[in-house]
């Protein structure tokens, strides 16, 4: 009789116990998934800017290129004077890093970091020259003949600018690329809109080839050699093991079992 009262005064405290851990441990496995649905979130929504962002510089580079650059490189050899009188309204082509923002990319590449702080160096030089050549050519205008030295002066300053916007583009190229690799190889989950990647092959004959330049040639080398190795079954066992030993000591500490 004793023995079935004693049965019954655990069940009165292991039950309710029992339902209390059960309701406090899935509680805290949906707050650990909602977290983790919101960080996806995150991802899902800043790696879409960050795409949209290099799109639209990378057209408003484009649109230079088609409709000032190939225009004054045809005019040069027909008639220099004319060439670098051309005048067309500077697009914007500065790109902002927004290290803040996309600092989760350095988990799975820390190459990726530098390479849009060298893109927003990059195009912030281009924009410059842009800037430059808009305000020699417009004053090119107003003469009604030109030296030889401005002549010189102005097919200087459009060739480096030339330079400055191909150079852009390769960068903003290889960033597009390395991006969508990083989507395929650690979140597949992700949806991203590949429409425009095809929209630019109708300019392939205008796109820059990235081993053209040494230093982006160089930063695609050093990328491919930093990406974050993924988890093998193996790995996780370990992280969890890990994991229980730190509960474990931390536990005996707690009760003062364990100094």
């Amino acid at each position: 009789m004793q023995i079935d009262l004693i049965v019954l005064n655990l069940k009165d405290v292991i039950v309710p116990f029992a339902s209390a851990f059960a309701g406090a441990y899935f509680a805290y496995k949906f707050n650990v998934c909602s977290e983790n649905k919101k960080n996806d979130d995150e991802k899902f929504k800043q790696f879409n800017m960050l795409l949209n962002q290099i799109n639209t510089t990378w057209m408003a580079l484009m649109n230079y290129k088609i409709v000032h650059i190939l225009k004054v490189e045809e005019l040069i050899n027909k008639n220099p004077e004319k060439a670098i009188k051309q005048t067309i309204y500077p697009p914007n082509v500065f790109f902002n890093a927004n290290l803040d923002n996309n600092i989760f990319l350095a988990k799975y590449n820390f190459q990726l970091l530098p390479l849009l702080s060298e893109i927003e160096k990059q195009t912030f030089l281009t924009q410059e020259t842009i800037n430059l050549c808009q305000t020699e050519f417009t004053a090119n205008t107003k003469c009604l003949t030109l030296t030889e030295d401005n002549i010189h002066s102005g097919i200087e300053t459009f060739n480096l600018t030339k330079h400055y916007v191909d150079k852009s583009l390769a960068y903003l190229l290889l960033l597009r690329e390395k991006l969508l690799e990083c989507k395929e190889m650690y979140f597949k989950f992700l949806y991203l809109d590949n429409r425009d990647i095809i929209l630019n092959s109708i300019f392939d004959n205008l796109i820059p080839n990235i081993n053209s330049f040494i230093e982006v040639s160089n930063f695609s080398k050093m990328i491919d050699k930093s990406w974050t190795e993924k988890y093998n079954i193996l790995d996780y066992t370990k992280l969890h093991k890990d994991k229980i030993k730190h509960k474990i000591t931390s536990f005996c500490k707690f009760m003062g079992l364990k100094k």
